[in-house]
């Protein structure tokens, strides 16, 4: 499968070609934290020919396990979230969560393969502090969400996964503006296969 980078994609401000992808993939694992290591090791095994990555599972609905996703797949879901969100090359999103695991990986995908403009910063459960911008999308974990609430307005919309969202954390967000989808997926289903 030819690596499919959108001319338009961006990270962290930066337009790269596929070989200075790859370069950052390495500086990454070099000289990066433990979460730009993760980084730095997708974008290696996206960029790499073979047509598959072993994924490893959240261990939610059993034993964590790694498994053999398509990239082809990877890319179709990618392409389906960009049509039923909106997303456009050019948008602005972010990456909050781990690359160690689909959802990370796969805000990763959308971004190379729709033209998104993707910043990432580190997986933490606050992941706005320091943050000043404004993203048509990004994708958290609900104690993400719940520690961000007062900077929600930075989003147009935001999916929710990983966890179940209390009645507590939808009381919170009622009054949004935001929009806000709550998703459920797993690793074998390329990510989320429903949202409400």
């Amino acid at each position: 499968m030819p690596v499919e980078i959108h001319k338009q994609f961006k990270l962290n401000g930066h337009s790269l070609t596929v070989e200075e992808l790859k370069e950052v993939g390495y500086s990454l694992i070099k000289e990066g934290e433990d979460f730009e290591k993760e980084i730095g090791d997708f974008l290696l095994d996206w960029l790499s020919p073979d047509p598959e990555l072993t994924i490893r599972t959240s261990g939610s609905t059993g034993t964590p396990m790694g498994i053999a996703l398509k990239k082809r797949h990877m890319v179709n879901s990618a392409k389906v979230t960009g049509e039923y969100f909106g997303l456009e090359a050019g948008d602005r999103v972010l990456l909050c969560l781990s690359t160690g695991y689909i959802a990370g990986k796969m805000m990763v995908v959308r971004a190379m393969i729709l033209g998104l403009e993707l910043d990432f910063v580190a997986p933490t459960s606050r992941p706005l502090d320091g943050v000043n911008k404004f993203y048509k999308f990004g994708a958290m974990v609900p104690l993400q969400l719940e520690s961000s609430i007062n900077k929600l307005n930075q989003f147009q919309t935001v999916i929710v996964g990983g966890a179940p969202v209390s009645s507590q954390l939808m009381k919170l967000i009622a009054d949004s503006k935001t929009k806000i989808f709550e998703t459920y997926g797993m690793t074998e289903t390329v990510t989320h296969v429903a949202v409400r």
